[in-house]
Parts: structure tokens; C-alpha cells; sequence
């Protein structure tokens, strides 16, 4: 006759039960840590004539679970994607009503915008290396957690 007795399944039960609830826990909580690194990133890579496409780039969690990164600048679009070239007066709206003269090529008048440079695509390329060790990190943490 073989008798088995088996101590601590309550505290493995208890464990089993809490660790969805920490698991999305920390698992939200590296969504938020991995926006907010994109949102720098991209911020960095944007250019900056003016700085109001830097300043425009920001992020908001919608509900547990889902943040959206926004460009809120008329041309960021633009800025990400391409556009033909073009030629554009050398003063930029402040979107307050004003207006801001820019002295880019030592007068003032017009300038030529041939080229768009990609800043929130490549951000999140570089982002995309860090996410399984952000994961791997808040999946532990939410092991450890729940062992509690």
C-alpha cells in the first residue's frame, strides 16, 4: 500500500485563481511602459521645423488592454506617408490663430518640401525588439504576484 499526502494545493489553487487577474494586470501595465516608449521614439524621429509635430504625437489607454498612439498634426500623415513635392510659404499656422515666420533658408518667401521622413513606423520598428523581454518581464511579475 502506497499513501501519497500532498501539502500546499491550497496555496496552488489560490495561485491558480489569481493569476489571470494579475496576469492582465501586468500585462497592461507593460502595454502602457511599451506605448510610451514608442511615443518617445517617434517624438525624436519627428522632424522639427517648427516642433508641433513632436509636440502633436501622444497616447491614451481606450479601456484595460487597448492604448492608441495619436498624431494630432494636419500633416503627419503627410509626414509619415509621402506626399508630392511642393512648394509651401515659409509660415506655419500655430493652430491658435496665429502664425509663426520661418527663416529656414536665410529669407524669407517660400520653400520647396520634397521629401517626407517616417518617424512613427520606424519607432515602432525599434520598439518591436523590446516587446517579448516587456512581456516575458510582466508575465514573471504576475507569477510572483500571484504566489503571494
Amino acid at each position: 500500500m502506497v499513501s501519497v499526502r500532498l501539502f500546499g494545493v491550497e496555496k496552488v489553487q489560490k495561485m491558480l485563481f489569481v493569476l489571470p487577474k494579475e496576469m492582465e494586470k501586468e500585462i497592461d501595465k507593460a502595454e502602457g511602459e511599451f506605448i510610451a516608449f514608442i511615443q518617445k521614439s517617434a517624438k525624436l524621429r519627428a522632424p522639427r521645423i517648427t516642433g508641433a509635430l513632436a509636440a502633436s504625437i501622444d497616447f491614451s489607454q481606450t479601456k484595460v488592454g487597448t492604448w492608441k498612439l495619436v498624431v494630432d498634426s494636419p500633416y503627419g500623415w503627410f509626414q509619415e506617408y509621402g506626399f508630392k513635392p511642393h512648394v509651401v510659404a515659409d509660415y506655419f499656422s500655430t493652430r491658435a490663430g496665429g502664425m509663426i515666420m520661418s527663416d529656414i533658408y536665410g529669407e524669407f518667401g517660400a520653400m520647396v518640401v520634397a521629401k517626407n521622413t517616417p518617424f512613427v513606423e520606424p519607432a515602432l520598428s525599434a520598439g518591436l525588439g523590446n516587446l517579448p523581454t516587456i512581456m516575458q518581464k510582466a508575465a514573471y511579475k504576475a507569477a510572483k504576484e500571484s504566489a503571494k
